[in-house]
Order: structure tokens, then sequence, then C-alpha cells
């Protein structure tokens, strides 16, 4: 899987994936994604990413798109699961969520 994600939507999968509970098989898995989405380095200089102490991000590049490729079926087929199963949606995001959405195939 290939996709483009804005900013927004990549710490949004970072921060579902992140907050993922299960067995250790799964655990691992979800680790696996974090590492292709964690925004770190020199990308995250890029956009001015900052948390603050309590886990709040900001960030200043709000048209800063990226290409993450998600290579491991199985690790597809978790991130679209959370993705599906997250129940944390702000009504005010609600077009971000539907472009997320259809970049991840899904449907309501």
């Amino acid at each position: 899987m290939k996709l483009e994600l804005t900013t927004w939507e990549r710490i949004v999968l970072y921060q579902i994936v992140g907050g993922l509970r299960g067995p250790v098989a799964l655990i691992r898995n979800a680790g696996k994604l974090l590492d292709v989405l964690e925004l770190r380095g020199e990308d995250a200089e890029q956009v001015w990413l900052e948390i603050t102490d309590r886990g709040v991000v900001h960030w200043r590049d709000q048209a800063r798109t990226w290409s993450v490729a998600i290579d491991e079926r199985n690790l597809e087929t978790l991130l679209t699961n959370a993705v599906k199963g997250f129940e944390g949606w702000q009504p005010g995001d609600v077009k971000r969520i539907e472009a997320l959405f259809a970049k991840l195939g899904l449907t309501e």
C-alpha cells in the first residue's frame, strides 16, 4: 500500500496505531507501523513538529504531504482495521476524516 498523507493524516494514524492494545503479535506489528508513520529527525524539522509535555502535537507546515509505503499485507490490514474501529474522531475534522478514509479505501 502506497499512500500520500498530509501531516495531519500521518500524525493521526500514528496516534491511532500507538493507542492499540492487544496480544504481543499485534503490538509487534503496531510497532512496525509506528516505525513507518513516525515523524522524526529531518521529517519532523521540515514541519516544525513539537510535542508538548502533555503529548499535544503542534506543527506549522499544513500543506506538506508524505509518501508512505506499507509493504506487508498484515500491516495494511492492521492499519485499516484500527482506523475503522477508532472512536475518537472529532466532528470538526469530518472533511479530513473522509479524505483519509478515501485514501485507505474505506467506507463508513
